[in-house]
């Protein structure tokens, strides 16, 4: 084993000989298996649940005669690309009113504002061009990912949801899922490997600090 070898492993074993993990709110295995959340049903489904389950989701209105739907994927800072495309579909007075918005990722950070349409374009413009969506995962490597409770950077993320999330968000999400509109978001829990699909809506509704 050369020099340069040996350095970087003995760097290895001496981190995770004093890694402690990032502290996280306690669930049991039986919590994490269970889709019910804060004594509530409705709120999340399994992704790997059976279809039928998602049937229960409230059904989407149809708009001006249409249903339409937005899917936002994931890409870090690349969801420039998708928040561009949405005040590109504004300025040309074409943006429709989306029965259903759904986003992974950065798309999830995107999916609230694309919900509320045009007033919340210069909040997503603002977001992916001052830097502030690419910061959420600088120095996110392995042992960043290690040293936190996952990928994105956590204090990073506190502070983008103190700055952009206040008490009138979702007042007006839940006035929209009452209208009949579905926003939904996607994480994978990184302990169980298993994407679950949230109701923001149905969470908005709830109308307490809790939501």
């Amino acid at each position: 084993m050369t020099v340069f070898r040996l350095r970087h492993v003995s760097w290895a074993v001496s981190f995770l000989a004093t890694y402690r993990p990032y502290p996280r709110v306690h669930y049991s295995a039986t919590e994490a298996t269970q889709p019910k959340v804060l004594n509530l049903t409705g709120l999340r489904y399994f992704a790997d649940a059976p279809g039928d389950n998602f049937k229960k989701f409230r059904p989407p209105i149809a708009i001006n005669g249409e249903i339409t739907y937005l899917a936002l994927s994931g890409g870090g800072a690349d969801g420039a690309f998708g928040a561009g495309a949405l005040a590109g579909l504004s300025d040309a007075g074409t943006r429709p009113i989306f029965s259903t918005v759904s986003g992974v990722s950065t798309g999830a950070l995107i999916a609230p504002f694309a919900l509320l349409g045009t007033p919340y374009d210069p909040t997503l413009r603002e977001l992916y061009t001052s830097g502030i969506a690419a910061s959420l995962v600088d120095g996110a490597g392995p042992l960043g990912i290690l040293a936190t409770s996952g990928p994105l950077a956590n204090n990073r993320l506190r502070e983008l949801v103190d700055l952009y999330i206040d008490e009138t968000l979702p007042e007006a999400i839940a006035a929209e899922s009452i209208r009949g509109r579905l926003p939904l978001i996607i994480t994978t829990s990184l302990d169980t490997q298993r994407a679950s699909v949230w109701n923001l809506g149905k969470i908005a509704e709830i109308g307490t600090p809790l939501a």
